[in-house]
């Protein structure tokens, strides 16, 4: 979370056309947004065999929508040559590369992010992992399951969850 809200931030402050507080959190919302579909690509990623149609629907959607959103700012600097909204167009030119490079994934199989992604994700998994480990002494209830794209993660059951049977 830290490498994505860290230099949001910071460009927040940066970019901000006002310093009231409002303003800064609204330009620092824009930065943020462009990450927030990174969880449903790197779950696509993982799951090389496309069982789930439903979020590849969910993430072609609103990578669409965003595309539209892309064409309204060409829109309305062809009719007002004035027109400048640089912070909105950083935070959607970072999610139209990142669904841009998922549609090319998914149609060709060849990802520029996909390793790039599934390597950070791997690496806090196992951060989150190890200082669970040290905070709580216990190990992580997930189990992880080795795909090609890397490891998937399923909640373990706990004893008051799992039918009498299994116990």
């Amino acid at each position: 979370m830290t490498v994505i809200i860290g230099p949001c931030a910071l460009a927040a402050f940066m970019l901000t056309n006002d310093y009231s507080l409002l303003e800064v959190l609204w330009t620092f919302s824009e930065f943020v947004e462009g990450f927030a579909m990174v969880p449903q690509y790197i779950f696509c990623y993982r799951e090389r065999i496309n069982k789930d149609w439903a979020t590849s629907l969910y993430v072609c959607m609103l990578g669409g929508y965003r595309l539209f959103y892309a064409l309204n700012w060409i829109y309305k600097k062809i009719n007002m040559p004035r027109y400048s909204d640089i912070q909105s167009w950083i935070g959607g030119i970072v999610e139209i590369l990142f669904f841009v490079d998922f549609l090319n994934y998914r149609f060709s199989g060849n990802s520029i992010l996909r390793s790039m992604v599934l390597t950070v994700d791997t690496k806090i998994n196992e951060i989150s992992d190890q200082v669970e480990m040290k905070v709580l002494g216990t190990s992580s209830r997930t189990e992880r399951i080795e795909t090609e794209g890397g490891e998937m993660r399923r909640r373990r059951k706990t004893d008051e969850e799992r039918p009498m049977e299994d116990v």
